[in-house]
This record gives structure tokens, C-alpha cells and sequence, in this order.
């Protein structure tokens, strides 16, 4: 994240407080403000962005638990017609004893 330098550093006369105003000279005026801004737009729009991506996710799950209910009434309905298919053929079969 990228702070603002504090009044000393930029008051001061340590190497580091020349270096900051050495840079500082090179940068335009109206874009030292807008790096902060720009950097919490970025942030907040990755945030938004992994929000996002996070409720597809949710979603795809409730798509899969919805599914269930269905699957299982399935499975039951094919195993009801084998069991009424199955069985009155099976009682009609002839026994074989060996």
C-alpha cells in the first residue's frame, strides 16, 4: 500500500528526506495524490472482483445441491420399474433343481 511521507521526512535534511524531495521533484503535481487514489480504486476493484468470483462459486454449489433431490427421484423411479419388470418375470421363470 503506498502511504504519504511524513512532514519530517520531508521537512528534514537526512539523506532520506533528500532523496524523497529529489524524487518527488520529477513526479507531476496532480499525480502524487491520485497514486493513494488510484491505489485504493485498484484494491477495492480487486476486492469486488474476488467477491465476484466467490458468489460463482456459491452458486455453482446450490446449482449441484439442487440437483440432488432430482437425481435421487430418478435413481427410485428406474429402480421401481426394474422391481415391477424383474419380478412378475422372475415368479413366471421355471425353477431348475440340479
Amino acid at each position: 500500500m503506498i502511504l504519504s511521507p511524513t512532514p519530517s521526512l520531508i521537512n528534514s535534511n537526512s539523506p532520506r528526506g533528500r532523496i524523497f524531495r529529489a524524487f518527488a521533484r520529477f513526479l507531476p503535481s496532480h499525480s502524487r495524490p491520485q497514486c493513494f487514489r488510484l491505489r485504493l480504486q485498484y484494491d477495492s476493484t480487486l476486492e469486488e472482483q474476488a467477491k465476484a468470483k466467490w458468489a460463482d462459486v456459491q452458486n455453482q454449489y446450490q446449482r449441484r445441491a439442487d440437483l440432488i433431490p432430482n437425481l435421487v427421484a430418478t435413481v427410485q423411479g428406474y429402480a421401481k420399474q426394474e422391481k415391477d419388470v424383474l419380478t412378475p418375470s422372475s415368479k413366471r421363470a421355471p425353477r431348475r433343481h440340479p
